[in-house]
This record gives structure tokens, C-alpha cells and sequence, in this order.
């Protein structure tokens, strides 16, 4: 299961490529959440590079995750916005060695900040996101 998750995740990075010049000028996004991961609370903060291409979004990044020693991560999501109401996407998040999948859903509360959840397997996260 995990290197099905690993083979998925690095086709949709490598997908990046695919969308060359047809893709829309991406954005930078900040993002700072509260995260309950393996039974543990901590927070984190990260920063990605959105690419677009109609409607379809894919951001990779990295971060920081605060819960005893900070540990380095990195994260990719891909997506769908639904103007003026939702982004729903899937993420995975590379920390420690390990690979953990996640739903993501963002509302727009104001303009270019919204409010952002994750949820996977052990892994649950709720914040604001700046930018994209």
C-alpha cells in the first residue's frame, strides 16, 4: 500500500511538467495549522507554489512540524476549486521516513485567506492559509 501511495504521489509531482505553458501563473501560499498526528498535538507551518490548469491545482512545499523536536516535512496536494465556495483536494505528507495520505478541504473566508482542514489515516490538521 505504501509504495502504491509513493508511485501515485510521484507521478502527480512529475505531472508538473505535463501541464508545461499550458498551466496558469501559479502563486505562492503560506499556511500555519494546529495538527493532531499519531495520538500527539503539535503545529506546523508551511509554504507551497500553487500550479493551476482549469480548475485543477496541484502544490508542492514544505514545512516545519512543532511537537517536541521540529521535524522538517515535505507535502504535495492536489485539487479542484469550486469558485467562490471550496477547494477539495488529496495531499501526501513525507515526514520522518514516512509517507501519510490526507483529504484537504478549504473554505474562503476573506480574500486570499481560508480556512483549511486535512484529515487522513492518524493525521488531522486545522488552520489559515495566506496566499495561493
Amino acid at each position: 500500500m505504501r509504495r502504491r501511495i509513493t508511485c501515485s504521489v510521484l507521478m502527480l509531482v512529475s505531472s508538473i511538467g505535463l501541464w508545461g505553458s499550458a498551466a496558469r501563473a501559479g502563486s505562492l501560499g503560506i499556511e500555519a495549522s494546529g495538527v493532531r498526528s499519531e495520538g500527539d498535538w503539535g503545529g506546523q507551518i508551511a509554504a507551497g507554489y500553487r500550479f493551476r490548469f482549469a480548475g485543477f491545482d496541484i502544490t508542492p512545499g514544505a514545512g516545519l512540524y512543532f511537537h517536541g523536536p521540529t521535524t522538517v516535512f515535505g507535502q504535495v496536494e492536489g485539487g479542484y476549486s469550486i469558485p467562490a465556495l471550496a477547494r477539495v483536494g488529496l495531499g501526501a505528507r513525507f515526514i520522518s521516513g514516512d509517507v501519510k495520505a490526507y483529504g484537504t478541504v478549504a473554505l474562503p473566508i476573506a480574500p486570499a485567506v481560508h480556512l483549511k482542514g486535512d484529515a487522513g489515516d492518524g493525521y488531522y490538521a486545522l488552520g489559515l492559509t495566506l496566499g495561493f
